[in-house]
């Protein structure tokens, strides 16, 4: 699965990327990219090849344009698992996503059934 994240939550975005890991779960995510690569390209190749990605909603990445990007890829494409931090209003999820079902970041078994 891809996950996007905003770079300010890197570390809410490792903790869930250890725990799917954990579980089994092959996690790929602009954190592994090395210079030099054309990020925009990979990060398309990855959404198109993963079958499941999640858009890791907090109060900072409801701004970005580039989580809000990836996730309008994933969601033309019926792979997109929303995912928001405990606390986060889910009124306040972009509007192109709120009205998806959002899986609240401490309900661990239930982000791994929307994995399958």
């Amino acid at each position: 699965m891809f996950l996007a994240y905003a770079h300010q939550d890197d570390a809410i975005a490792s903790a869930l990327r250890a725990l799917l890991i954990a579980e089994g779960v092959e996690v790929h995510s602009d954190h592994d990219f090395v210079g030099g690569l054309a990020f925009e390209k990979r990060i398309r190749q990855l959404i198109a090849e993963t079958r499941r990605t999640i858009a890791l909603w907090t109060p900072i990445s409801i701004d970005s344009d580039y989580v809000i990007g990836e996730a309008k890829l994933a969601m033309r494409t019926n792979k997109l698992v929303c995912v928001h931090t405990d606390g986060l209003d889910r009124h306040d999820i972009p509007l192109d996503f709120n009205r998806l079902n959002s899986v609240a970041l401490s309900d661990v078994a239930r982000i791994l059934r929307s994995l399958r």
